[in-house]
């Protein structure tokens, strides 16, 4: 029994390293994105997500309360650089030295610069204004709402993390963080749902073109991460 769960862990997968062909890995990224585009014509449109963006902050105004509030912004700052680049850093230093590899240091690098590009250039091109202030939560956010950058770097560094640790456990904890992540943004009032929904979608879009960049790498770390 011990064999056999030693075997499924050696050989364990998950998104998007279980797309085999890089090329279709791209193709759902490409596609991710147009869908983001979609997303957000939706939104400012008075399309169908323009009703649930408002609808949904509707709900979160009327279901807060002080002590829940306090949490719940606790955990949002955790999404902010100040918080989230020192938790990256312990995570994928202590891998880079138990696998003796620069890899999962460069590649996270890389993931970061990529996750936060992507949130100041859209937000500033499209420049889409958050909700008002009446239906949020202080400390207040004025900088553009599409897309949510808290959501699309959780995505993005988290995920990447999990991809690096190539773990059952690391991939939970990290869909866990992310979907809270996107889930307080819109709770507290900082963002509308199709905000979060374009994190989410353009953070796995990245994933999947870092996957195929980093292909040889992600491959020797995970062989390296099993292999002890």
């Amino acid at each position: 029994m011990s064999a056999l769960r030693g075997f499924s862990h050696c050989n364990y997968t998950a998104f998007p390293m279980n797309i085999k062909n890089p090329s279709l890995r791209l193709l759902i990224a490409a596609l991710l994105v147009a869908l983001t585009a979609l997303v957000y014509l939706s939104a400012t449109r008075q399309g169908v997500l323009s009703l649930f963006d408002e609808t949904l902050l509707d709900i979160s105004a009327n279901d807060r309360n002080t002590t829940a509030a306090q949490t719940v912004t606790w955990f949002t700052n955790i999404g902010t650089t100040a918080f989230t680049a020192p938790i990256a850093t312990v995570l994928v230093l202590w891998l880079s030295w138990k696998l003796q590899q620069w890899w999962p240091i460069a590649i996270t690098i890389v993931a970061a610069t990529c996750s936060v590009l992507t949130t100041t250039l859209v937000k500033e091109w499209l420049g889409r204004p958050r909700p008002e202030h009446v239906f949020a939560v202080a400390p207040f956010e004025y900088a553009p709402s599409f897309p949510s950058g808290h959501t699309l770097n959780a995505v993005v560094v988290f995920g990447i993390i999990a991809m690096l640790y190539a773990s059952r456990r690391a991939y939970i904890a990290a869909g866990i963080y992310i979907v809270l992540m996107g889930a307080s943004r819109i709770w507290l009032g900082h963002h509308w749902f199709s905000d979060v929904l374009a994190g989410w979608l353009l953070g796995i879009a990245w994933l999947l073109v870092l996957s195929v960049i980093f292909a040889k790498p992600l491959h020797t770390i995970r062989a390296a991460r099993h292999a002890r």
